[in-house]
């Protein structure tokens, strides 16, 4: 039970505001996008908390934003859906720190 298609390309733009990426990979570079499809895999009961959140921010125009109006939508999606941004945040923060590039990121030297 995948993400609706017509949702992605909301859920790239919010990863890419998320962690973006700046002199390292950000979010989407390092596969958020399909580690959080694995993680909707492994508990379909998230799909409706990505559904009702991509579509709050997609019903905003999300993905045509400033990154600077993008960022205040985030914010302000924090209170208005607060089970969506800490579940798709902490997501995009796993997908980075778990994949061997993350960790060189911050130091950890991989060896694979």
């Amino acid at each position: 039970m995948p993400i609706p298609d017509p949702l992605l390309p909301t859920l790239r733009a919010a990863l890419a505001r998320l962690i973006p990426a700046d002199q390292d990979l950000g979010a989407l570079e390092l596969g958020a996008e399909a580690f959080i499809h694995e993680r909707i895999a492994e508990n379909p009961g998230l799909l409706v908390v990505y559904e009702r959140g991509l579509t709050a921010l997609a019903d905003q125009d999300f993905t045509t934003q400033t990154p600077d109006q993008q960022d205040e939508i985030l914010r302000n999606a924090e209170t208005r859906y607060p089970e969506f941004i800490p579940v798709i945040a902490n997501h995009a923060i796993e997908a980075v720190y778990t994949h061997p590039e993350g960790l060189r990121m911050v130091g950890f030297k991989v060896t694979l």
